[in-house]
């Protein structure tokens, strides 16, 4: 798509909005013309008129809304004055009172022509005389009948744009509605994605729509629900809901590793070649070795190592993913819980994904258990790493101050920091996070702490720490991460899921590998005692 649409469209003019809509719908229309099969960029910028037109329709319903909530606060400030109210009496002098006969009906309606013509307005206020009562035929002749209010649409029907023979945004009945898309129709090829022909609203008074108040909302559903017939004992109001999800999960406390690029099927990775490797190349010479290699018969010479060709591994990219559908009506309704739910399944394909990686590690690791010492946990752990780091050095023939990565179970710092506390004689109950981290990097050891390695919670809450730990421990840059690169696809409609009024609302996929390229991890097993107790004296 050659135009470019902007995220968030709200910070466009009018007239620019207008302008964009337009360059939107001249470029579909050329590939059009074109005959272009390219249905999924068709697809894309008839969203993107989707996006713009509704954007348009929503500033102007705005705009509506906002004219009409500034004309009832005037009302309401300045109401319109009452009217002083006149009746037309007749004014009579007054007369001994007759019983109306047959015979007296011509002398009453002499009478009554002689009132007609000496009629004349009396102001009705509460200090003038009570006039004369006034018969049926003088108030009708003077009250004002009320017109009937006009019943207010009930159903918008909004002409799209680019609809044959109608104007954009035209007001349309269902007729109106049945030409456009016989019209529109045909001016489309076959294989056309979904073009809009109209658009149906249905209008709500602005005194009844929502806003963010929680008292005028509640003011609001009381108003049109009328609870006053709700009359029955204890609170008669219903519960108020909220929808707002509770979230805790997080995507972190996960494994790091250095990552390359895959741009193919994966990786082929030569294999290690650690220190004895070259022990074949080595030889010691003396002075005994030098006469008979000299001698009539030369038994000794100097060997050479020839560097053999090295075996490769084979790396191969694995996809972790994740899909996600929704219901249409669900998520207008309830778009929180599609927020969350969304949030929550990424947060979940992440620690996926680096559990994955670690149980790499972990496959082509060498155990070892260390022997229990006397001392508590704080004390084993500590000890365990030292050692271990020394003795993978002493192993690799390692330069002296190389780094060496450790990966720990999260709550590692958790119990060390709770051994501690439990300590006598000292005051150990405030170690922090970077205290404890300091003792790592005392043995440049760089320390990870992630949640998918031995996770503390297994099905039901723990009553005390584990017996035993494990920890990696490799040297940095040893593996890697492969990185094949990300297949999202975000948010997918298609006719199948349409059917059923549903959507993808999440859809990704990540391709990567594990590879191995230094010498093989150790998974050192510690034994745990959490009681502070530290190695003392003799007791002979």
């Amino acid at each position: 798509m050659e135009t470019v649409v902007p995220e968030d469209l709200s910070v466009l003019s009018d007239e620019e909005l207008s302008t964009l809509a337009d360059a939107l719908v001249a470029e579909f229309d050329a590939l059009i013309d074109a005959q272009s099969n390219d249905v999924a960029s068709l697809t894309k910028i008839a969203d993107a008129i989707d996006q713009a037109r509704n954007e348009r329709v929503a500033r102007e319903e705005r705009a509506a809304e906002t004219a009409q909530a500034i004309a009832q606060l005037a009302e309401r400030i300045h109401p319109a004055a009452e009217e002083t109210v006149e009746v037309e009496a007749s004014v009579e002098e007054p007369e001994e009172t007759e019983e109306v006969t047959e015979e007296s009906a011509e002398e009453t309606a002499e009478t009554d022509e002689v009132e007609a013509e000496t009629e004349e307005r009396v102001l009705v206020t509460a200090s003038a005389p009570t006039p004369k009562t006034l018969s049926a035929r003088a108030v009708k002749a003077h009250t004002q009948t009320p017109e009937a209010p006009k019943a207010g649409p009930e159903v918008v029907i909004t002409a799209a744009a680019d609809i044959p023979g109608v104007a954009g945004g035209a007001a349309l009945d269902t007729l109106a509605l049945a030409k456009a898309l016989h019209a529109k129709a045909r001016t489309l090829s076959n294989g056309s994605g979904m073009v809009p022909v109209a658009s149906i609203n249905l209008p709500i008074p602005a005194e009844n729509k929502l806003g963010a108040d929680l008292a005028y909302n509640l003011d609001v559903i009381e108003r049109v629900t009328a609870p006053s017939a709700l009359t029955a004992s204890g609170w008669c109001a219903p519960s108020q809901n909220l929808y707002e999800l509770f979230g805790v999960d997080a995507g972190d406390g996960l494994l790091d590793l250095p990552t390359v690029q895959v741009t193919r099927g994966g990786l082929n990775v030569p294999d290690f070649l650690g220190y004895g490797d070259a022990a074949d190349g080595l030889w010691t010479w003396t002075e005994a070795n030098n006469d008979n290699a000299h001698g009539e018969e030369p038994t000794d010479s100097k060997p050479c190592l020839y560097i053999p060709c090295p075996s490769f591994t084979d790396y191969r990219l694995e996809a972790e993913g994740l899909c996600i559908t929704a219901g249409n009506l669900t998520d207008r309704a309830f778009p929180e819980l599609t927020r969350r739910f969304v949030s929550l399944a990424v947060n979940s394909h992440l620690h996926r994904l680096s559990a994955a990686m670690i149980a790499d590690i972990v496959g082509s690791a060498t155990a070892v258990t260390m022997g229990s010492v006397s001392s508590s946990a704080a004390g084993s752990i500590l000890n365990g790493i030292d050692l271990q780091v020394e003795d993978y050095r002493s192993q690799y023939r390692m330069s002296v101050g190389s780094v060496l990565e450790a990966v720990f179970p999260l709550w590692t710092k958790a119990l060390v920091r709770a051994d501690l506390a439990l300590r006598h004689g000292v005051l150990l109950t405030n170690v922090t996070d970077e205290m404890v981290d300091e003792h790592f990097r005392a043995r440049k050891v760089r320390a990870q702490f992630v949640h998918d390695y031995q996770p503390l919670y297994a099905s039901a809450a723990k009553t005390a720490w584990p017996a035993t730990l494990d920890f990696l421990l490799y040297p940095a840059g040893g593996y890697i991460k492969g990185d094949g690169g990300t297949i999202d696809l975000g948010i997918v409609r298609d006719s199948t899921l349409n059917a059923t009024n549903d959507y993808t609302a999440a859809w990704t996929e990540q391709l990567y590998l594990v590879a191995q390229v230094g010498p093989n991890a150790r998974k050192v097993t510690v034994n745990l005692t959490v009681d502070g107790k530290t190695a003392c004296c003799p007791t002979a």
